[in-house]
């Protein structure tokens, strides 16, 4: 399967009914040759906290905002066209995913699209995204679903 512009998909891995949901902004190479989301450097450290608090991986699901490779790994290049249908696809397989307890967004873009709102950029340094790290922030629940951003 391609995106809208013709690159290859790198679908979501793990059970449907999983209770932990962690999400990336997009493949980068490693995951690309393997067909399999956070597998490179990131997952590498996804794995290692993982293993070191007790979570088996493979009862995750790991999923991307756009599953397909960002022109130089950025994420802010991906063609419109692609960001409309990965966010599109993203939030219909959201739906589908009916026993999740915890969403992981792992950087400020998914941060963004699950909490529906920019975290705090650089600027107001006392509220920068990095000092939320580990934090848990309880989110407004649609039929147990996080609202998505609209406008992102």
């Amino acid at each position: 399967m391609n995106s809208p512009s013709g690159k290859v998909v790198v679908p979501s891995s793990g059970p449907l009914n999983a209770e932990i949901v962690f999400i990336g902004e997009s493949p980068a190479s490693e995951e690309l040759s393997q067909g399999i989301p956070l597998v490179g450097r990131s997952g590498r450290l996804l794995n290692n906290v993982l293993s070191q608090v007790g979570i088996d991986r493979t009862k995750c699901r790991i999923m991307n905002l756009v599953p397909v490779r960002a022109p130089k790994d950025k994420f802010a290049l991906h063609s419109e066209e692609d960001m409309e249908w990965g966010l599109e696809r993203f939030a219909t397989e959201l739906k589908q995913l009916k026993n999740v307890k915890v969403y992981v967004p792992l950087g400020a873009n998914p941060t963004n699209v699950i909490l529906g709102c920019k975290p705090p950029s650089r600027k107001g340094k006392d509220g920068f995204i990095g000092q939320w790290r580990g934090s848990i922030i309880p989110a407004v629940l649609e039929d147990g679903l996080p609202e998505l951003a609209e406008d992102y």
